[in-house]
C-alpha cells in the first residue's frame, strides 16, 4: 500500500479509537510501534490556537499531536479519501508519487471541525533504520465536510467486484499475468477467517472486528499502485486493451480509496 496513505489510515483506527475512548486509555506508540511510521523520522503538528492570548503550539510527534487534540475537544478522526485531484494524471497514475494522494485525517469533535493534511519531505538520507522521511501535519478548516458513510458490507462488496475483474482482465495478458494472482490474494482476504495482509498488518486495532480486519487486508493485498514495476508501469500493447486496462485500474483504486475508510473509521 501507499505508505503515506497508510500512515493516515493508522491515524484514523487507531488514533480515532483512543480519541473516542475519552483518552482514558494509555496514549498508542504509533511512532515506534506501528508499521505505518516505520520510516518516519520526525512528526510535526501545527495545533490550532487555545487559551485567551489565542497561541499556537508545535506538536513533535503523533502522540503529542494526539493529546493536542484532544485537549482541544477533538473526539474521532475520520479517513478522507475522495479530496479533489490535482495535475493531469488519473488519480490511480498520480498515487505513485509523493504528495499526490487525495487522502486526509477529519477532526471531529466539540471544536469546529478541521481537515489536516500531510507532507511528506526526505529528511536525513543517512537515519537509522531508513528513518529518512520528514512528515508535518496541516490543518484547516473543514465545514460542510463529512466523514465517509459507505459501510463494510457495501465496501467489500465493491472491492470484490473490482478485483474479480481487473484479475480476470490481467489473466488474458502475459505482461500481466502475474498480477492475476495477486488479485486473487486479495479477494480470497474478505472471506480469509484469519487474514493476514502481507504488510501493514497493524493498521487496525488489535480486537477490530473480523470483517475490518478482511477488509483491511484486502487493501493492503490488491494494491498495486506505484512506480516502476507496479501495475501502472506498462500494460497491454493493443490500443483498445489499453483503454480496458486503465479502467479497471481506475475501478479498483476507486473500491480500494471506498473500502478502507470503511473498514479505519470507527474501527
Amino acid at each position: 500500500m501507499n505508505g503515506q496513505l497508510a500512515l493516515v489510515a493508522a491515524l484514523a483506527a487507531i488514533g480515532g479509537r483512543w480519541l473516542r475512548g475519552g483518552a482514558s486509555a494509555p496514549i498508542p506508540d504509533l511512532s515506534g510501534g506501528n508499521s505505518a511510521f516505520q520510516y518516519v523520522g520526525s512528526f510535526t503538528a501545527t495545533l490550532p490556537p487555545r487559551g485567551f492570548l489565542r497561541r499556537t503550539s508545535v506538536a513533535t510527534g503523533p502522540e503529542e499531536w494526539l493529546t493536542g487534540l484532544q485537549s482541544r475537544g477533538v473526539t474521532d478522526l475520520s479517513l478522507v479519501t475522495d479530496l479533489p485531484t490535482t495535475g493531469p494524471l488519473p488519480a490511480h497514475v498520480a498515487s505513485g508519487f509523493s504528495n499526490s494522494g487525495t487522502w486526509a485525517l477529519l477532526a471531529t469533535g466539540t471544536s469546529a471541525p478541521t481537515l489536516w493534511a500531510f507532507g511528506w519531505q526526505v529528511g536525513d538520507r543517512t537515519a537509522p533504520d531508513s528513518r529518512i522521511w520528514s512528515v508535518s501535519a496541516h490543518g484547516s478548516s473543514a465545514e460542510g465536510l463529512g466523514a465517509p458513510r459507505v459501510g463494510v458490507t457495501e465496501a467489500r462488496t465493491a472491492l470484490r467486484v473490482a478485483l474479480h475483474a481487473i484479475g480476470g482482465f490481467a489473466q488474458q495478458f502475459d505482461e500481466l499475468h502475474r498480477w492475476a494472482s495477486w488479485f486473487t490474494k486479495a479477494e480470497s482476504l474478505l472471506t480469509d477467517p484469519t487474514p493476514v495482509a502481507p504488510y501493514h498488518q497493524d493498521l487496525l486495532p488489535p480486537d477490530a472486528d473480523l470483517e475490518r480486519r478482511q477488509l483491511a487486508a484486502a487493501v493492503v493485498q490488491g494494491w498495486v499502485f506505484g512506480g516502476m514495476g507496479s501495475w501502472n508501469d506498462g500494460g497491454p500493447v493493443d490500443r483498445g486493451a489499453q483503454r480496458e486496462y486503465e479502467r479497471v485500474g481506475a475501478h479498483l483504486y476507486s473500491a480500494l480509496l471506498t473500502a478502507l475508510p470503511a473498514a479505519t473509521n470507527g474501527a
